[in-house]
């Protein structure tokens, strides 16, 4: 009986976990309706004619515009994957395969005369490679699925699954190309931080107790039945208010400094200073400044910028916007450093849009992993690389083998749990890392009695921002850029004392 209990305790708890993603998914799509220029009117949560796609429902503001209806699976653990084959699998408690009831879902709306529709399948389990090499990165199966001859792997897919639904692959086909597979999409904890993300974009508060706010809102919704599941952005922002979900306002930045390096474009703010440095940079042929512009021109340009700002009131919260190579980035960190007072807010993609990290938040608890190694050589210089989007190992080594004896060791800093896009997700994370880096390098260059640092940055670009900002007494840094070739080349040389 004990066995059986403790079955039944960890089946209750993962059914717990389950509604917990659904819930905080579902407030997670339903914060779009806050956005100014929504595309969506209104949304469901447990829509109540949506059959298996029924978890949150988005209705456009416009008839031409998809209704999204969204399936959310969530699985403890990731010893599986979704396939072809398990779509279609039954369960022996089950009629029906969950690909069948996606579709028995998009055939009675169809039906009901709700033609334009995407079904979605969210789950934090990935696709096994039959199945993820036919997802497009926007979570549509690719053209080749629906074309490819028949003796092609897409062609014994969709074999698969006329045979399972009963239906003619014409009407596979249209099924299909409703269907959304975001597969893959994060854990429970992960879904968190992108939440808070989300609602830190929105001016609500983040964090566990906001959370559990959200999770009874949403609850309560599905309790009440009825009309109450139906969300617009009125119901929103009312709940908003009541729940006290309101963030304390935080002052925006007075100053914003614009800089065009590999791309001039415009930005939602005007700028208080605007740096056009196109004609030292070209992305497509990675043409990058020589050190005489930088010293002559660029370096003097952020100076005489900072020393604007510094002088307008609140002139040193800043701010900044531009597309930058990484090494421009770490030097536009170190003219407007943490020792002058300055603070960075900084536009950031993450998870599909565009969010706002600022440079002064708290360090997270991020766990790095630094792999050093000594070149048995008498040089001055060492060679460091923060690999945190991808390891830079390997383009170490061949600069290494390029100049035999140049280095005295070798610093390969890594995330503890492996380097990735997905890294880096929070600007607390990018602060502890640039804390944490700043620390190793100071450690490396004393601990090997180095007179310069050869830097390889494998990093986002506001990672390398906030590097810059806290390179102080670490001596000459000579930051590197990749070229055309996928060989290393020096961008900038900076003094940092």
């Amino acid at each position: 009986m004990r066995d059986n209990h403790a079955t039944m305790g960890e089946q209750s708890a993962t059914r717990l976990k389950g509604d917990d993603y659904q819930h905080l998914y579902s407030w997670f799509e339903l914060l779009q309706l806050l956005m100014p220029e929504s595309s969506f009117s209104n949304g469901y949560v447990e829509h109540p004619q949506a059959g298996a796609a029924d978890d949150i429902t988005l209705h456009p503001q416009r008839r031409q515009d998809p209704a999204k209806y969204t399936q959310v699976k969530f699985h403890v653990d990731q010893r599986a994957q979704y396939s072809s084959v398990s779509l279609v699998n039954r369960s022996k408690d089950d009629a029906r395969s969950l690909l069948h009831k996606l579709f028995d879902t998009w055939n009675r709306l169809q039906q009901s005369g709700e033609e334009n529709i995407e079904i979605w399948l969210v789950s934090n389990w990935a696709s096994g490679e039959d199945l993820g090499k036919f997802i497009h990165d926007t979570y549509v199966l690719t053209e080749e699925f629906f074309t490819a001859g028949p003796k092609s792997g897409a062609a014994k897919v969709r074999s698969l699954w006329t045979k399972e639904l009963g239906i003619t692959e014409e009407k596979l086909h249209s099924f299909c190309r409703a269907l959304r597979l975001r597969l893959g999409f994060s854990g429970l904890n992960e879904l968190t931080e992108k939440l808070d993300d989300r609602m830190a974009r929105f001016g609500l508060r983040t964090g566990p107790d906001p959370r559990a706010i959200v999770l009874d809102i949403v609850r309560g919704w599905i309790k009440d039945g009825g009309k109450s599941k139906r969300i617009d952005r009125d119901v929103m922002s009312k709940v908003i208010e009541e729940r006290g979900l309101r963030a304390v306002a935080v002052e925006d930045p007075k100053v914003s400094l614009w800089i065009h390096a590999w791309a001039k474009r415009g930005y939602d703010v005007a700028p208080t200073v605007q740096l056009d440095w196109t004609a030292y940079f070209n992305i497509d042929s990675r043409t990058i400044a020589d050190q005489q512009t930088w010293d002559r021109i660029l370096l003097p340009e952020l100076k005489q910028a900072r020393q604007k700002l510094s002088e307008m009131p609140g002139g040193t919260y800043v701010d900044f916007r531009g597309k930058l190579p990484l090494t421009a980035s770490l030097a536009v960190g170190r003219i407007f450093s943490e020792a002058f007072g300055f603070q960075f807010r900084v536009e950031q993609p993450t998870g599909g849009e565009v969010l706002l990290w600022r440079s002064d938040v708290a360090a997270s608890n991020y766990a790095l992993n630094p792999r050093q190694r000594n070149l048995e050589s008498s040089a001055s210089a060492g060679l460091v690389s923060l690999s945190i989007t991808g390891d830079a190992e390997l383009d170490m080594a061949q600069m290494i083998n390029d100049s035999p004896g140049r280095f005295r060791g070798l610093l390969n800093i890594l995330p503890a749990a492996g380097a990735g896009s997905s890294a880096v997700k929070s600007p607390s994370d990018a602060v502890a890392i640039a804390n944490q880096v700043k620390d190793e390098i100071r450690r490396f260059r004393t601990q090997n009695s180095l007179q310069s640092i050869h830097l390889v940055l494998y990093c986002p670009a506001v990672l390398a921002l906030f590097l810059g900002q806290r390179l102080n007494a670490l001596g000459e840094i000579l930051a590197y850029e990749r070229d055309l070739n996928g060989k290393y080349q020096v961008s900038v040389r900076l003094q940092t004392g």
